[in-house]
C-alpha cells in the first residue's frame, strides 16, 4: 500500500512538472509610484503563434493582482494596472508559455518611468 502511494505521488509530481515545463517568467525592475499614480504592465505577443500569459504587478514581497490572458494572439497585448494609495515601489512579473516572442514593459504614465521585462 505504501509503495502505491509513493508511486501515485511521484506520478502527480511528474505530471505537475511536465505541465509547467514550457512556462517562463520575465520580470521588470521596480518603479516608484506616488499617491494617485498608476503603473501599467504590458506584455505583447510579437510572434506568429498564440501564447498563454499572466501579468502580475507586485508590491512589497510579491503580492498583487494578476491579469490572465489565455491564447494571447500575435500582435495582441495583455495588460494589468495598479493604482497607488500612497508612495510605493512596484514591479511586474509575467508568466508566459514561451518568452521567445514576448516583450514587456512596466510604466508610470505620470512620470514617464519605464522599465523593460527581461
Amino acid at each position: 500500500m505504501h509503495a502505491h502511494r509513493l508511486l501515485f505521488g511521484a506520478l502527480l509530481l511528474a505530471l505537475g512538472i511536465a505541465s509547467d515545463a514550457g512556462a517562463a517568467e520575465i520580470v521588470s525592475g521596480e518603479i516608484p509610484l506616488d499617491t494617485g499614480q498608476t503603473a501599467i504592465c504590458t506584455v505583447l505577443n510579437s510572434g506568429n503563434a498564440p501564447v498563454q500569459a499572466s501579468v502580475l504587478i507586485a508590491v512589497d514581497g510579491g503580492s498583487g493582482m494578476v491579469s490572465t490572458c489565455p491564447g494571447l494572439a500575435p500582435g495582441v497585448a495583455c495588460r494589468n494596472g495598479f493604482g497607488a494609495s500612497g508612495p510605493i515601489n512596484v514591479y511586474c512579473r509575467a508568466t508566459v508559455s514561451s518568452k521567445l516572442n514576448v516583450r514587456g514593459v512596466l510604466t508610470n504614465p505620470t512620470t514617464g518611468a519605464t522599465v523593460e521585462l527581461r
